[in-house]
């Protein structure tokens, strides 16, 4: 038998990862175009997971808390993503992912200075009160229109599609220890990926555009 002839082998566990709704027609690569530096804009927007995720613990007894929010911070730029975990949709734990992203840019001398977000807690007074302490303009989509927000929107649908995949083809493969509550290992595990790979139209990874390592 020819194997070079033979076709491409079919994955079940990969093609009902990748399954998704069909996404929308439209251009939105001119919002990144207009930021040359690193931090002039970033992009976030938050996911609701479909079940309770389990935290990320080394040691002790188990935890009753589990999280079930996840809030993607996109550079414009260096295309870096930063994820941040908690467990309700309060303002205050969102202000609180927007100071653990700033911490981690800080040691790198990113400062952010510009945030495209969606409506909803984004509006809170909080976190508006937030941004306007450290200088940075935040701006919203109109109803309806998340598509103005697209890069955050594609982000969050690429990464969590192939973490999907990751945690399915575990969930296959070792069905006593991997279950779906596991999906806080795998979005990070994803990012990681994509941070530290070189991607189209760009010298570095994002991880070292981002952080100059």
């Amino acid at each position: 038998m020819d194997l070079a002839r033979e076709p491409d082998p079919f994955c079940q566990t990969f093609q009902f990862g990748k399954a998704h709704k069909c996404s929308h027609k439209c251009d939105v690569g001119h919002t990144a175009r207009e930021h040359h530096c690193l931090g002039d804009g970033v992009s976030s927007d938050s996911m609701e997971a479909g079940c309770l995720g389990r935290p990320m613990t080394t040691g002790g007894l188990p935890t009753s808390k589990h999280f079930k929010y996840c809030s993607f911070w996109v550079d414009h730029f260096s295309r870096f993503i930063y994820v941040t975990f908690y467990d309700s949709k309060k303002a205050e734990e969102l202000a609180q992912s927007k100071l653990e992203f700033e911490d981690f840019a800080s040691r790198f001398q990113v400062r952010l200075k510009s945030i495209p977000a969606d409506n909803g807690v984004y509006r809170a007074c909080s976190f508006q009160d937030a941004c306007q302490r450290n200088q940075q303009r935040l701006t919203f989509c109109a109803v309806g229109t998340h598509w103005q927000n697209g890069i955050a929107e594609r982000f969050i649908g690429s990464i969590t599609q192939q973490a999907r995949t990751i945690l399915l083809h575990a969930m296959a493969r070792w069905l006593q220890v991997v279950f779906e509550d596991m999906w806080p290992f795998a979005i990070p595990h994803n990012v990681t990926l994509h941070n530290c790979s070189v991607h189209k139209d760009k010298p570095s990874s994002p991880f070292e555009l981002f952080t100059g390592q």
